[in-house]
């Protein structure tokens, strides 16, 4: 469904992709990619900033080597980042739509137009357990009905770890906050993720307004 909307709108409405994954990307970044787009970052320093893959133009140079232009996205904004010949020879493989990476380059603001983002290095982050603190989950009370409590036990045992799991149920303008049994400790994971919003819906890793406001 968020395929369809990008290629449909241009943009996510309903989700997207990284929400739950910030901590990912904080970990894995010297700066924001926010901070890279309003020139904030010096020349020619060496940084590492994280982002999903959301979108690849590869070309080849007139001495036939491949490279590529890489959007990277994160949820405060977009960078294209440029991977030169010798960066896609070894890390090529790596470039996929929807993957999240963490890229090691530099600023060269020497042409006149928007200062470029030049690659030197390209990695996959490690997801699993990632110093965040408690995994919380946001769940409208009427929704905590016995055959979907059963199923979220089965989501989480599928994805042991040490990340305690707490469980916020949420009523029209408060809400009741649970601590789960350390048994259900999880392995944060993309996949994880993708499995609890499957069962509880997009938002439920994120707190409604009345709780951040």
């Amino acid at each position: 469904m968020l395929n369809y909307e990008r290629e449909m709108l241009g943009l996510y409405v309903s989700d997207h992709p990284l929400i739950g994954l910030e901590h990912v990307l904080i970990a894995n970044s010297d700066v924001s990619i926010a901070e890279i787009q309003n020139d904030e970052v010096p020349e020619n320093k060496n940084i590492s900033v994280a982002g999903m893959v959301s979108g690849i133009q590869r070309k080849v140079t007139k001495q036939g080597a491949s490279w590529a232009i890489v959007t990277l996205e994160s949820l405060e904004g977009v960078i294209d980042a440029m991977v030169f010949p010798q960066t896609y020879s070894q890390y090529g493989q790596l470039l996929a739509p929807d993957s999240i990476l963490q890229v090691r380059g530099r600023i060269d603001k020497r042409e006149e137009d928007a200062p470029k983002f030049v690659v030197l290095e390209i990695s996959v982050p490690q997801f699993q357990e990632m110093p965040v603190g408690a995994l919380r989950l946001y769940v409208p009370a009427q929704r905590l009905v016995a055959p979907l409590v059963e199923k979220l036990k089965s989501i989480l045992a599928n994805h042991p770890g040490t990340t305690e799991v707490q469980l916020e149920v949420l009523h029209p303008d408060h809400s009741t906050p649970l601590r789960l049994d350390s048994a259900l400790s999880v392995s944060v994971s993309p996949a994880l993720y993708s499995d609890l919003k499957q069962l509880l819906g997009a938002s439920c890793l994120t707190p409604p307004k009345f709780l951040v406001s």
